[in-house]
């Protein structure tokens, strides 16, 4: 837009000038006609014989000189009009230079501010881009944690779940193991009662109680073993924390 018009407003000065010029070579033109007209004035012949000829010749010449200074009044009357069009032409063109140059003033820092706010707007992309970037990596490292949490639980459940069966297996061997003890010391006590008079029973009974008394609860539980679930490697009934802790390392 600023080449096209910018060449309009030369050519059309150019054509005002132009036009100028060939007002002024019409006007001068005007000017030798009538100092031409103005000299044959003068100079006209001295020796006519008759006054009639020389009047009519003067008065010729007389009526050209005001028809052309009639014209040349004209001429010079438009001129001056010319010119002041010219001049108010100047002007207007001054003036539209002025809001053109105010104008572009204008655009170029429109320009500026929408460069700037496009650098803005393309940061706050690059902002948000990294938050979400960075809201994603957070939620995939929740639910990864999740997924260790939720490994861990069912782990521990697991292993719960086999502490609960080896306890429960030790206090039922324990029990049968006291049981069958009670048993086997019942079945002696019997067969004394049987085999033996009373005196002898009750004496049999004290030696057999401070030497090969039956074996108590605790004895007889530090005979038993229990196994893991596992390996299937056997502890003492009596160890059964270390049973816990070798558990929870095989499980593993």
């Amino acid at each position: 837009v600023e080449i096209p018009l910018k060449e309009y407003l030369s050519t059309k000065n150019q054509q005002w000038l132009v036009y100028d010029q060939q007002r002024e070579v019409y006007v001068k033109g005007l000017l030798a006609k009538i100092f031409e007209l103005e000299q044959k004035l003068e100079t006209a012949p001295q020796t006519l014989p008759q006054q009639t000829k020389k009047t009519e010749s003067e008065g010729y010449l007389q009526e050209e000189k005001q028809y052309y200074n009639h014209l040349l009044a004209n001429a010079k009357k438009d001129l001056e009009v010319d010119q002041q069009i010219i001049t108010q032409l100047n002007f207007e063109l001054s003036e539209f230079r002025r809001k053109y140059e105010e104008t572009q003033k204008e655009v170029q820092d429109l320009n500026q501010l929408l460069c700037s706010q496009r650098k803005a707007d393309v940061q706050h992309l690059e902002d948000d881009r990294h938050k979400t970037e960075k809201i994603q990596r957070l939620k995939e490292e929740n639910d990864l944690a999740r997924e260790k949490l939720e490994e861990e639980r069912k782990r521990s459940e697991e292993l719960l779940s086999q502490v609960q069966f080896l306890y429960t297996s030790l206090m039922k061997q324990q029990e049968e193991q006291t049981r069958v003890a009670l048993l086997e010391q019942q079945k002696q006590i019997r067969e004394f009662a049987f085999t033996e008079p009373l005196v002898t029973f009750q004496k049999e009974t004290e030696n057999r109680g401070k030497v090969t008394s039956p074996k108590s609860p605790t004895a007889a539980l530090n005979e038993s073993l229990v196994e893991c679930p596992k390996c299937n490697i056997q502890y003492p009934a009596t160890e059964h924390r270390d049973l816990l802790v070798h558990v929870e390392y095989c499980s593993k």
